[in-house]
């Protein structure tokens, strides 16, 4: 923590680096405030003490992202998944054409692995030089053994462990970088920004983990499984697997299979997807992106297992099944069919 107006406050506080969010650098960036290039989110001038409400509501300056889809199943109190997609383009400045992350946090109701948080980004930069950055924040010192993260919280009494698996970028496309320590707590391009009262602290900055594609590209996609358990009883980490058809990008662990869209577009249109065998006799699969409407899920042997209303605030579709091979086909609707021919 550290006084407004300082130069940690305006260089790493109050800057994208700081938080567990997507930085794309460009080199020739020059911030609004003057403030350290990060390759993070846009700035605007601060408010003046005329400023109002609407002033900023009514001001596109300040439409910095918008919720895509969002569903939870299927207990409202008690959900075994909650789902959550945003369009962050618009918080940065024209180096990012396009953004998107999807969250799909699945509950397995299990005291020794209490649960899993998929976390799915789309980036489309403007240049393919344009160095894009997926970050993981500590206070511990993490560990980093080929593409898993390992995070203990054990100070203060707190008994925690994350460990953060990535499989996108693949293995041989990804660099993890750990940064922090004495000297680096609050690293930005090159520089540290120390906190004036940096004393002892349960939140103060210490270590994070910079991800990104080896490989230069406009278009990337980062998927990262994190999964939380109790540290001193420290069980052996659950094995996360990578999932991919034409159309769908997607992750299993555990008993749970998630799926998410190429692009951030509706899907109206025939899908492949399966879960890998494993030691659960069913599996429950969450497919996002798809279009409004009733859809049908079809096994090997074209057999109809469900068939599911897919609501336009959701665009999810949900059922259990053993591991294999399944179908996702639309229905079409009259009103289908009037848009296709207008």
């Amino acid at each position: 923590k550290s006084a407004s107006g300082t130069t940690h406050d305006i260089n790493y506080h109050h800057r994208t680096i700081a938080h567990n969010a997507m930085l794309v650098f460009d080199p020739d960036e020059v911030p609004v405030m003057g403030e350290a290039n990060d390759g993070g989110q846009r700035t605007l001038k601060w408010l003046n003490n005329t400023s109002g409400y609407h002033d900023v509501v009514n001001d596109p300056d300040y439409e910095y992202g918008e919720v895509l889809a969002r569903d939870f199943g299927e207990d409202m109190n008690k959900p075994d998944y909650t789902y959550l997609e945003g369009d962050l383009t618009k918080a940065y400045t024209d180096k990012v054409a396009d953004y998107s992350r999807a969250f799909m946090f699945f509950n397995f109701f299990d005291e020794v692995y209490p649960g899993a948080l998929v976390v799915f980004d789309r980036v489309k930069s403007s240049d393919a030089s344009f160095k894009k950055t997926w970050l993981l924040h500590s206070q511990e010192e993490p560990v980093v053994e080929d593409n898993k993260i390992t995070v203990r919280r054990t100070q203060y009494d707190y008994n925690g462990r994350l460990i953060n698996e990535t499989l996108l970028p693949k293995k041989e496309n990804a660099v993890l970088t750990k940064i922090g320590g004495p000297g680096k707590e609050y690293w930005v391009n090159g520089k540290n920004y120390m906190a004036l009262n940096d004393t002892k602290g349960y939140e103060n900055g210490n270590w994070r983990v910079e991800l990104s594609p080896k490989k230069e590209s406009e278009h990337d996609y980062f998927l990262n499984v994190l999964q939380v358990s109790d540290n001193k009883l420290n069980p052996e980490p659950l094995k996360s697997k990578y999932l991919e058809t034409d159309e769908l990008i997607g992750a299993q662990i555990k008993d749970r299979v998630a799926y998410f869209g190429k692009t951030k577009q509706r899907s109206f249109k025939k899908l492949s997807i399966k879960g890998e065998a494993c030691e659960y006799d069913s599996l429950k699969y969450v497919v996002t992106g798809l279009s409004e409407g009733v859809w049908k899920v079809y096994d090997k042997k074209g057999k109809v297992l469900k068939e599911v209303i897919v609501p336009e605030n959701t665009g999810v579709l949900s059922f259990e099944a053993p591991a294999g091979e399944y179908t996702l086909k639309p229905t079409p609707s009259r009103e289908t069919y009037t848009k296709d021919f207008n």
